[in-house]
């Protein structure tokens, strides 16, 4: 028999202090010691990492960060403040780039093995310092890589054992291979895609989900080895080739807009044009010489595509993915009305400009916006 106040103490709730997530802190001019404030911001991107736990966010202010970023299970990385914001929505990745250009020699800008969704690393630009180096390598796990620009890398994103990563929101441009997928299957959606030798390379039993993307002026769009990918809903348009596939593979192609390819819309594939929701025909860019692949009133790609291949719940621009009674073709959805009044809005200083509305309303991708909307932005949608 247990003495009396011993059953007292069994008998009574535990309390348990709840575990606060944390924000630490990081500037390129950081002294420390604990990146609790932007005061005491660490001055490396590794060094808020090794103090973080599951749940906390490490917030990072522009500046260029030469270094291998390793992410951490459960712990968020987000680029873009300014130093001074105090809640994470205030943040403009175009205004204030927080720059990865990797370590010196030939290392990635960011490694990731093992890690799950909660792993996460958005709003940051990507531009190696060693051409010859890998911008994003993942190995094994499942992270989420969203909202960054990716930039002359041998490969964009390296999948490979098993990985699956979330490669959602981004743009890359100027890699040998944007996104390469070597026994992977990442699910690579709402990305735009250009000026690549290899857009998406699959290889080595690899079967990943493309949905959504624009891939764009790139020597092969979709690269095809092995593998059985699923291509659904994509604008693959005046690239060399747009899809093609070597003897082993066995893509899934549906509701894709494959156009002006150069050399061939499909090398290898069987032409699916007419059939599944297949398409080619003129996308109706915005403006493809700038890089804004953004659609006109004009495109068939408008409530052409599929439901349910790709989850993720905004376009590139952060707007919801779905306008109308179906998806959009392509990584952008069209919605030139609401675009017109937000934008006058915020010229008018109605209402405050969010990134996603910089991104959307004020779309200049090269050189980077100033991240000012005002009232010529609202005269242009209206021409639209």
């Amino acid at each position: 028999m247990r003495p009396p106040i011993v059953a007292l103490l069994l008998s009574l709730p535990l309390a348990v202090s709840p575990v606060h997530a944390r924000v630490l802190r990081v500037a390129a001019d950081g002294v420390g010691p604990d990146g609790a404030s932007w005061a005491s911001a660490y001055p490396t991107i590794s060094r808020a990492l090794f103090d973080a736990s599951r749940g906390d966010e490490v917030w990072v202010a522009q500046g260029a960060y030469p270094e291998t970023v390793t992410l951490v299970d459960g712990v968020a990385i987000y680029g873009g403040f300014a130093g001074g914001e105090t809640v994470r929505e205030a943040r403009n990745p175009r205004a204030n780039e927080s720059l990865l250009p990797g370590p010196a020699g030939n290392g990635p800008c960011v490694a990731s093995s093992g890690v799950g969704a909660e792993a996460r690393l958005d709003g940051f630009s990507l531009r190696p310092r060693n051409p010859d180096s890998y911008a994003i390598a993942c190995s094994a796990g499942s992270p989420t890589i969203t909202g960054c620009r990716i930039d002359e890398a041998a490969i964009g994103v390296a999948c490979s054992a098993g990985a699956a990563p979330v490669i959602a929101g981004n743009y890359i441009a100027g890699c040998m291979v944007g996104v390469n997928c070597s026994t992977a299957s990442p699910a690579v959606v709402d990305n735009v895609i250009e000026a690549c030798e290899f857009g998406v390379h699959t290889g080595l039993t690899s079967s990943p989900v493309i949905a959504n993307n624009t891939l764009a002026s790139s020597g092969n769009a979709l690269d095809f080895r092995s593998g059985a990918p699923t291509t659904a809903s994509n604008v693959i348009a005046l690239n060399l080739v747009g899809v093609y596939l070597r003897s082993g593979g066995t893509p899934r192609l549906d509701h894709n807009l494959v156009w002006q390819n150069a050399n061939a819309d499909y090398d290898g594939p069987a032409d699916p044009t007419g059939q599944d929701g297949n398409l080619r025909a003129d996308p109706h860019f915005a403006d493809p010489v700038s890089s804004n692949y953004r659609i006109l009133a004009a495109s068939p790609c408008i409530d052409a595509g599929i439901g349910g291949v790709s989850t993720w719940p905004t376009d590139l621009d952060g707007a919801p993915r779905v306008s109308g009674p179906a998806v959009d073709i392509g990584a952008y959805e069209f919605r030139p009305g609401a675009d017109v009044a937000q934008a006058l809005r915020i010229a008018g200083g109605l209402a405050p400009s969010t990134p996603a509305d910089m991104g959307r309303l004020n779309p200049v991708v090269q050189p980077p916006s100033t991240g000012v909307v005002d009232i010529l932005d609202a005269v242009r949608l209206m021409r639209q």
